[in-house]
């Protein structure tokens, strides 16, 4: 064999497989992707040089920022975190401009870059990979007061400790992969016959509530996503979730406040109302029919604008209810993009079969030569349209500008 050798390769992660160096001495390394979170709007570049007669790249963006600053033949960059977009980069060796490099970083993605080849016939390889985004968590304790106060885990970790019945954990940002909840008497083992035990895989960007509710035996979770609320300017909203054991339905009655009907709540199910911002006066009780009975307790709380309260009620003696709130951006109404460019794709290379595709997307496919596409209407901006056959792929950048009708010919060899 050319090579022979053993590789470990720890899962969970994705890699790249290098194969480099000389005809009768090649070497084989993993390079793995870099796995961590990504916020919200960014994106990932990792660069591999695999161009046997380069020393040492280096890739610049159009205003002269260095990414890559001499990347040795056979080694990867580190990974870079960037803004989501469209970049034109630049490939120098020895100072000297070698080729441009157009790339399309997306969110919560890692686009791996390898340059192959030599430097008079070179070649680039693109592969991209997801990336875990960022959702926000906390956990509450509802299960009875019987049980104890419990510890969570999320896999292996442990996520909060000691809550007892009513008490909340902090909010704190955990990665968006499937992780295995489990809920077990306070300081015991992970490993002990949990209470509660089940799967989550949050969002990128949920503002994640986990609630357990019920006794020792028979239990569930309560997922509240405060994300998914959205409100216009001077709005505010409320999610109300009933936790107290053993009362099927409570309410709160009356007009005092913003909220002009009453508030009547089954227990662990989450009831969400959006306002205007202002006072609210709030009388739980317990719901008999038309008899409410006596008080369990009263509160007041000012809703202020553009901000989600989550109202937690456990009538624990302490703390009757927990009052959690969150400021939020108002919704904006976003006008999407018209697509007012035509776009006719046309095969003029003689004895091929071409695609056509503008960045991801396919435009047109199995064209013969002589044949065209019908007219596509497609959204004007900036793409990179890829040329691809049996023989290889080609790819250039294209500006589509709207209210323009394009023939876009492939002309040439295969």
């Amino acid at each position: 064999p050319l090579l022979q050798q053993s590789i470990e390769l720890p899962g969970g992660r994705s890699y790249t497989l290098l194969l480099s160096g000389a005809a009768d001495a090649p070497t084989l390394i993993a390079i793995p992707d870099d796995n961590s979170p990504l916020e919200s709007g960014r994106s990932r570049l990792m660069v591999i040089n695999a161009a046997a007669d380069v020393p040492a790249l280096q890739i610049v963006t159009e205003d002269g920022g260095v990414l890559v600053d001499d990347l040795a033949y056979g080694h990867s960059s580190a990974p870079i975190t960037v803004d989501a977009g469209r970049y034109n980069l630049q490939t120098l060796v020895n100072g000297s401009s070698w080729f441009d490099l157009r790339v399309d970083l997306r969110e919560y993605r890692q686009l791996t870059v390898i340059v192959m080849g030599t430097r008079q016939d070179w070649s680039t390889y693109q592969a991209e990979t997801n990336v875990p985004g960022i959702a926000q968590m906390r956990f509450v304790n509802a299960i009875v007061p019987d049980a104890g106060a419990v510890d969570v885990y999320l896999d292996e970790d442990l996520f909060a400790s000691d809550l007892t019945f009513g008490s909340a954990s902090d909010v704190s940002e955990q990665p968006t992969t499937p992780a295995s909840l489990r809920v077990v008497p306070a300081g015991q083992p992970s490993d002990t016959t949990p209470l509660l035990a089940t799967t989550i895989a949050p969002n990128p960007g949920d503002y994640l509530t986990l609630i357990a509710t019920g006794d020792a035996i028979d239990n569930r979770l309560i997922t509240v996503n405060q994300n998914d609320i959205r409100l216009n300017d001077g709005e505010a909203s409320i999610t109300f979730v009933h936790l107290i054991p053993g009362m099927d339905t409570i309410r709160s009655g009356g007009t005092d406040g913003v909220l002009q009907e009453p508030v009547e709540l089954d227990y662990a199910i989450p009831f969400t109302i959006i306002t205007n911002a202002g006072n609210q006066n709030f009388i739980w009780q317990q719901a008999f029919g038309e008899n409410s009975g006596d008080p369990l307790f009263e509160e007041s709380l000012t809703l202020e604008p553009n901000t989600r309260y989550l109202y937690l009620i456990s009538n624990r003696s302490d703390a009757p209810a927990l009052v959690f709130e969150e400021r939020v951006e108002p919704e904006i109404e976003i006008v999407q993009q018209e697509a007012t460019t035509s776009v006719r794709w046309i095969n003029a290379i003689s004895g091929s079969q071409l695609s056509f595709s503008l960045d991801d997307t396919t435009q047109a496919s199995n064209l013969v030569y002589g044949t065209s596409s019908d007219l596509q209407a497609i959204v004007p901006g900036e793409f990179n349209a890829l040329i691809g056959s049996a023989e290889g792929s080609s790819s250039h950048p294209i500006t589509l500008d709207p209210y323009t009708r394009y023939s876009v010919y492939a002309y040439g060899r295969a």
